[in-house]
């Protein structure tokens, strides 16, 4: 998934916790709660992603 694959290192267990999606202008952002993990810490963020054309950027995290 997104958040194993782009924003956790390979020592890091990655959950995704919320997705909300909204369209603005015809473009799709999506919005999510993301928590990143490994044995001695734990930290939870949000990104905001925008898809369009079949490319994706990632607007704030």
């Amino acid at each position: 998934n997104l958040a194993k694959h782009n924003f956790a290192a390979p020592n890091q267990l990655a959950t995704i916790y919320y997705i909300k999606e909204r369209v603005e202008d015809g473009r799709s952002y999506y919005t999510f709660e993301y928590g990143l993990r490994t044995p001695i810490y734990a930290t939870t963020s949000f990104a905001t992603l925008q898809v369009m054309a079949d490319s994706l950027k990632i607007l704030q995290i």
